[in-house]
């Protein structure tokens, strides 16, 4: 016994049999439909190009947002059990882990590429920041 089509099967059947046109489309009917569309085979390359360019930049941005999610969670697994370090080049050398990981927020990583100092307030104050957003737990140990 047969079920009922689903709306997913039946979008995946009109993906198909569309797949399956397009391909069964010759170089000479496509040339066609672009010249009478009043397009040029150029202009139509191009814009398929760029179609496809930005799906995969799409893509790669998903993939891109997994990992840092990834890392970001790797992180607070690892950090776990002691708190953020009392010394100041010890939290100095955690926040440079943190950042040179790829864990951290943007703005950050752009100021460390722009070699902006902190002072060691600003060091503490940053750990702090990011275990109240979730990026540390309470006690941080990213050893």
């Amino acid at each position: 016994m047969t079920h009922p089509i689903t709306k997913v099967e039946m979008l995946q059947a009109l993906i198909d049999s569309l797949e399956e046109e397009i391909i069964s489309t010759s170089d000479e009917e496509i040339s066609e439909e672009v010249l009478s569309e009043g397009r040029t085979m150029d202009d139509a390359v191009a814009g398929t190009r760029k179609l496809i360019g930005a799906q995969i930049k799409l893509y790669r941005q998903k993939k891109l947002k997994a990992a840092k999610e990834g890392c970001r969670r790797s992180i607070i697994r690892k950090v776990g059990e002691s708190l953020i370090p009392d010394d100041p080049s010890e939290q100095r050398s955690l926040l440079h882990r943190i950042v040179m990981g790829g864990c951290a927020p943007r703005e950050l990583t752009m100021a460390f590429r722009e070699g902006k100092e902190m002072s060691d307030e600003d060091v503490a104050g940053v750990l702090e920041d990011l275990r109240e957003l979730g990026l540390l737990a309470e006690k941080d140990n990213f050893k």
